[in-house]
């Protein structure tokens, strides 16, 4: 009982850790947010504009490099948007394999006292 005692010290030494893990990896996809509203933001931006652009007929010659432009740019802030999509869904699994792997630390080391526990005097050889 004193092994299973010593091996969930442990884990709780390590378990530690993972809080300040989470914790960055979570500020990193905040941060990662505030881009992609940013980014978002702008392209709403653009897409009003180009809204207005089809309304005003006045001058038409001018209005296919205005739109041509805007598209343009609402297109560069939607990749914009994905490729911060994509590294917020990064960082959202490497959390949770950090959580996961201590999980499965400590799994590991309670089947398996529980093992040497119902076979107490059974000693383990290693065979080479």
């Amino acid at each position: 009982m004193e092994d299973i005692g010593l091996a969930l010290a442990d884990f709780v030494s390590n378990l530690e850790n993972v809080p300040s893990e989470i914790r960055h990896l979570f500020s990193e996809i905040t941060d990662l947010d505030e881009k992609y509203e940013e980014s978002m933001s702008l392209a709403y931006t653009h897409e009003r504009a180009l809204q207005k652009l089809f309304k005003d007929e006045s001058n038409r010659v001018t209005q296919s490099e205005r739109e041509s432009q805007l598209q343009m740019q609402i297109d560069e802030e939607h990749k914009k948007a994905q490729v911060l999509c994509k590294e917020k869904l990064r960082l959202t699994r490497k959390a949770m394999n950090v959580v996961h792997r201590h999980l499965q630390k400590l799994d590991m080391e309670i089947r398996h006292f529980d093992k040497t526990e119902q076979n107490p005097n059974r000693t383990f050889s290693v065979d080479t």
